[in-house]
């Protein structure tokens, strides 16, 4: 909303590396949230860049053999429309949703190196947080254990 001063947006805090762990239902997808300020995005052609400020040489050597892509797929209009419609009805700052990158591992079954390389990630002064996806799938052992269908 023009001329109206929102407050500021306090960053999420990162997760403690124990908890960045890959389980057997890991996607082998960590999705990464920079800073606001670094304007993180994803090329066409699958190439990181920083529109912002941030040194983008550790995460680009990091993510060499990853394949990238917006975590949120639509157009980077829509996305600032989104932000702008949340902070004039919060009036609050957004975060950078475009900041919101998918990872995708060369090999999804490689758990450690998905944790490795989410904790890495999460590490970078660039980073506001990574997380490792985990599909919600239940082994038949899982149901028959809990007495389920």
């Amino acid at each position: 909303m023009a001329g109206q001063t929102l407050e500021a947006r306090k960053p999420f805090r990162k997760p403690n590396e124990r908890h960045l762990t890959a389980t057997e239902n890991a996607t082998g997808e960590i999705v990464v949230k920079f800073h606001d300020h670094v304007r993180a995005r994803v090329s066409p052609s699958g190439q990181l860049n920083f529109l912002g400020q941030g040194n983008l040489g550790e995460a680009r050597r990091l993510l060499r053999n990853s394949s990238l892509q917006p975590a949120i797929k639509v157009s980077p209009i829509e996305l600032d429309a989104l932000e702008a419609e949340a902070a004039a009805n919060s009036g609050k700052a957004q975060p950078d949703l475009g900041g919101l990158i998918s990872v995708r591992v060369a090999d999804v079954n490689d758990k450690m190196g998905i944790e490795k390389l989410a904790r890495r990630l999460n590490r970078l002064d660039s980073v506001e947080f990574a997380t490792i996806k985990h599909s919600l799938k239940v082994s038949s052992a899982q149901l028959t254990l809990s007495g389920g269908y």
